[in-house]
């Protein structure tokens, strides 16, 4: 049996295709949100000791649920995927606290400077954050 090449639109499948251009503005505007509430920082991974590639964080706040998602070389598996967060805010700095994501991975947290100069991750030992001695390079990327 040969296929036509055109076929008859229904009247039911034309009213379908009508609504297209509304979900895709829907859409669009669904993923435009999600958007403009992420940020986005350079961050700076390290291998063996040495600088990796570059890679990224980013903040995204849906719903009031906040998530980080960290995105480098060389990751382990505590820093995949999109992590629980808490974040605070004050006039100059930005805390981004992050709980283990699974057994074995330690709590950080990202202290970010508001001017999107510069910041550093912490880790927590016992009760006290400690800064774990690297250059993240933690600037806003543009």
């Amino acid at each position: 049996m040969k296929l036509p090449l055109f076929t008859t639109i229904h009247h039911n499948e034309l009213r379908h295709i009508k609504r297209l251009p509304l979900l895709a503005i829907t859409a669009f505007a669904i993923f435009s949100a999600h958007n403009a509430a992420a940020q986005t920082w350079n961050y700076r991974s390290y291998y063996n000791g040495q600088p990796a590639a570059p890679g990224s964080v980013t903040l995204s706040e849906n719903g009031g649920k906040p998530s980080l998602r960290m995105v480098f070389s060389y990751a382990s598996i505590c820093y995949r995927g999109d992590l629980d967060a808490t974040v605070e805010r004050n006039d100059t700095i930005t805390i981004i606290t992050v709980p283990p994501h699974l057994r074995g991975c330690d709590e950080f947290r990202l202290v970010i400077k508001n001017d999107g100069t510069g910041g550093l991750r912490e880790m927590k030992k016992g009760s006290a954050w400690v800064w774990d001695g690297a250059e993240r390079g933690l600037t806003i990327r543009k």
